[in-house]
């Protein structure tokens, strides 16, 4: 049996609360130091409900002239849902509403009378200029905390420093610098069509733990040519979370050799060997790293 007082919450277009009650939409029309007035938000209806301050219910009075709309409720659920995701991700708003409407499981009828990802893609966008800091068009501007933390609020930006009037920042956690000093050979990598217009290059640092090491295929992962900066800063929390996954895959043991990280392994100990044995010179031993580095998988990522 359905729970006579059961209510929830949605918003309106404007971001103001509406409760759901039985089917019903109702919008706030006055709110007391004890109760809160909930009126239907279809024109005429006398429908009301009370809750108390703390949005508890207390009773529901009138009769609704029009029937439920549990299709408008699906909806409206859908649209918040989508406006909290474009509030805090950088990613594509018709990315975010198409996987979000995948998600919501509607019915038949709510799902044709849903917009276009196009449709909607307008006013999402305003959602986000709101909440999105001004794009900076120099090297000159703060970074937000929002941007300078890893998703659970680790502290991400470790350096950002202007040296010979050029400023450089660095993104590492501690557990990142503890993997890369504690690490017997590293790797560099540069990159530009990833880095916002404002920076000159892009450059990462790969180190090898447990005999192995990614690459992180940074300019893929981005998916923009030359992005804005928020939206560049904003990649970086993904890319901490998989190196946190992977480590502690490797710490915990789980992580299983590949065929392809043996032959690599193979291939690094067999220059060592030749290097330290004076049978290539260091410039040769440099060459044959980057070349084993560089090589492109043949399968699919």
């Amino acid at each position: 049996m359905t729970d006579s007082t059961s209510i929830s919450f949605t918003t309106s277009n404007r971001g103001k609360r509406l409760l759901i009650y039985s089917g019903y939409i109702f919008r706030l029309k006055k709110s007391t130091m004890k109760v809160k007035y909930w009126a239907c938000h279809s024109d005429g209806c006398v429908a009301n409900v009370h809750t108390d301050k703390n949005d508890h219910f207390i009773k529901s009075n009138g009769q609704h002239h029009h029937m439920p709309e549990p299709k408008q409720i699906e909806l409206r659920n859908l649209k918040r849902k989508v406006k909290e995701r474009v509030k805090t991700e950088t990613s594509s708003i018709p990315q975010i509403y198409k996987e979000e409407l995948a998600r919501s499981n509607l019915s038949s009828t709510a799902l044709t009378l849903a917009s276009t990802a196009t449709a909607g893609k307008s006013g999402l966008n305003r959602v986000r200029r709101k909440t999105t800091p001004t794009i900076p068009t120099s090297t000159e501007f703060d970074i937000p905390e929002f941007y300078s933390q890893t998703l659970d609020g680790t502290q991400f930006v470790c350096t950002d420093k202007i040296i010979k009037k050029t400023r450089m920042i660095l993104f590492a956690t501690d557990t990142q610098l503890e993997t890369l000093f504690s690490s017997e050979w590293i790797f560099l990598d540069g990159t530009f069509h990833s880095c916002p217009e404002q920076f000159q290059q892009i450059y990462t640092i790969h180190c090898l733990k447990f005999n192995q090491t990614w690459h992180n295929r940074f300019n893929n992962r981005v998916e923009k040519y030359h992005p804005n900066v928020w939206h560049f800063f904003e990649c970086q929390k993904p890319e901490e979370l998989l190196f946190c996954q992977q480590l502690g895959k490797l710490n915990a043991g789980i992580q299983k050799k590949t065929c392809n990280i043996c032959i690599s392994r193979k291939q690094i100990d067999t220059l060592t060997e030749q290097y330290e044995q004076e049978q290539i010179t260091l410039t040769d031993f440099l060459y044959g790293l980057s070349t084993l580095v560089a090589k492109r998988s043949t399968k699919s990522l």
